[in-house]
């Protein structure tokens, strides 16, 4: 192993970029762990919750106020629904997605009547009439910038009708896009940064590679495979917790690895062309993790995994058009997917990447934010 690094300084310009200056309407410092210790409600705003695992999504849906949360993938909407009820709230909740018709969503039975509500953001019609009586959460807002351009009608839709109802809608993320690259009117609303105590800084191994993939296959998943545990900058591991991008990329690493397929899983989105690419490969629910799981973007936001001894591993997807601008958001993301505190590793991860791809100014990264900005303007008020 050659090359790990534990000098922020010497890491790239997306996690430089990570420290950059934003300006607050509000700051508040909490002498809590968890959100529900001293919020019941959410403010209408924009909020930066600072960091992922503090329990703001859980406020909106335990509390007496009913709500609808916008969320960017069906994973995460079935991810939390399914935890309902529980042993803190009786509430039941309801997913929205393509298959749930406006039957589905008008005859069920919401505990004491209280609307609460996932709904994916290409969904969100199907639940626009309720809209006036509920609380409008959209929560991970740091994906509408890069879905902006995958899907930008659904995304001018989810901004016009937070447009609407303004005064009763929350945006909250742990990465959120500087105001001054989303729409104008986002300004005008609140920005409000909250403050925890006993915040764990996730700390880098730093790997600087000409062929990241390359690197992951022959310096990590190889030797695990073979000597069953590996230690790298001092951290000892027995499985691994891999976040890369593409579906046809890990299909190709397990076949390039020799990995068999009953020691791994894959978190992944849910449809025919996926199913179809995975080839055997075993989707990821819950349980026991395997040696080696698999992430792709689904499991960046908002699901949990626990383990006791896995090492989370972050490969830069040079593939991605706006690479700079996905990675500055989802790789806080990912490294806080590990939620076991009991795991020695909880707080460390290993970054793969390759510096070519992050040697573009400051400047030239925000005038391509601002191209995507202007695009999603074009119909927004």
């Amino acid at each position: 192993m050659k090359n790990y690094c534990y000098d922020t300084k010497s890491a790239p310009l997306l996690i430089q970029l990570l420290n950059l200056m934003k300006n607050y309407s509000t700051e508040e410092y909490f002498e809590a762990e968890y959100a529900s210790e001293i919020l019941t409600t959410l403010p209408a705003g924009y909020i930066d919750k600072s960091i992922c695992a503090c329990g703001i999504t859980t406020v909106a849906l335990e509390n007496d106020i009913p709500t609808i949360i916008a969320v960017p993938t069906r994973e995460l909407a079935l991810n939390k629904c399914m935890s309902y009820p529980n042993v803190r709230s009786d509430k039941r909740v309801l997913a929205v997605m393509g298959e749930v018709s406006r039957t589905d969503i008008d005859n069920f039975e919401f505990t004491d009547g209280i609307i609460k509500i996932m709904v994916t953001y290409d969904s969100i019609d199907k639940v626009k009439h309720l809209l006036p009586a509920c609380h409008l959460v959209i929560d991970e807002s740091n994906q509408l910038l890069s879905l902006a351009t995958l899907k930008p009608e659904v995304i001018d839709n989810l901004f016009q009708l937070a447009y609407h109802y303004k005064d009763n809608v929350t945006f909250v993320s742990a990465t959120p896009i500087p105001v001054e690259y989303m729409p104008e009117w986002i300004s005008s609303i609140p920005q409000i940064k909250y403050h925890w105590k006993n915040t764990v800084k996730s700390t880098p191994i730093l790997c600087e590679r000409t062929y990241p993939i390359r690197s992951l296959q022959n310096e990590f998943l190889k030797p695990l495979k073979e000597k069953k545990t590996l230690t790298v900058a001092g951290k000892s591991f027995s499985k691994v917790i891999v976040f890369v991008n593409s579906v046809l990329q890990i299909v190709n690493i397990v076949k390039e690895v020799g990995i068999n397929k009953n020691d791994c899983g894959i978190i992944c989105g849910e449809n025919i062309t996926n199913d179809l690419k995975i080839k055997g490969i075993p989707r990821y629910r819950t349980g026991e993790m395997p040696i080696f799981l698999f992430v792709t973007s689904s499991g960046f936001q908002g699901i949990d995994l626990y383990d006791k001894n896995a090492m989370t591993i972050v490969v830069s997807s040079t593939t991605k058009n706006w690479h700079m601008i996905d990675m500055l958001t989802d790789l806080k993301q990912a490294v806080s997917r590990q939620r076991d505190k009991s795991n020695p590793n909880y707080g460390s991860y290993i970054y793969i990447y390759n510096t070519s791809i992050h040697t573009v100014s400051e400047d030239e990264l925000m005038k391509k934010i601002d191209q995507i900005r202007r695009k999603m303007e074009v119909n927004i008020p």
